[in-house]
């Protein structure tokens, strides 16, 4: 089963983690517009993945299904390109930050690279995240290929 969810509905989804909340404070927390919040709150109650309580929304049980469908590698796929084209989006406007380096690494030079990604994930995963305001979050991405195999998987695609 697929629930082709949106960044915008993963979003809300991520706001009702382990609690309940009013539409008002959806809005707070994900900085979206009521018009958004409304519609995209009747598709998450139609898909049956939140359920309105009173003023409340909460998320029916994660189920084995949206599990699945969050961590989908496609679906992964699809909410980091989204996020990636946002960001270079932004980067034009001066309201971001992405950087890209085309770099030969010797075998130390990549040891010593990947030990350095292994600290700032590290840090990453440490950091409190009790604050329930998305729109204060920062999102960092990272990754790394053989420039040739991006060159042909471009070409092939």
């Amino acid at each position: 089963m697929s629930f082709n969810l949106t960044i915008v509905e993963r979003m809300i989804l991520e706001s009702l983690l382990n609690k309940q909340l009013k539409k008002e404070q959806i809005m707070t927390s994900t900085g979206l517009n009521q018009e958004i919040v409304n519609h995209s709150l009747s598709d998450l109650i139609i898909k049956s993945l939140v359920r309105k309580e009173d003023h409340y929304y909460r998320l029916n049980s994660l189920n084995s299904a949206l599990k699945q469908e969050l961590t989908n590698l496609n679906n992964v796929t699809t909410e980091l390109t989204e996020i990636v084209h946002s960001c270079l989006n932004l980067k034009q406007k001066s309201q971001a930050e992405f950087k890209m380096r085309k770099v030969y690494l010797s075998p130390k030079d990549e040891k010593l690279f990947y030990g350095m990604l292994y600290n700032i994930e590290s840090f990453l995963n440490g950091l409190n995240q009790t604050n329930n305001n998305l729109t204060e979050k920062t999102v960092f991405f990272w990754g790394s290929a053989n420039y040739e195999k991006i060159s042909n998987n471009i070409i092939n695609s």
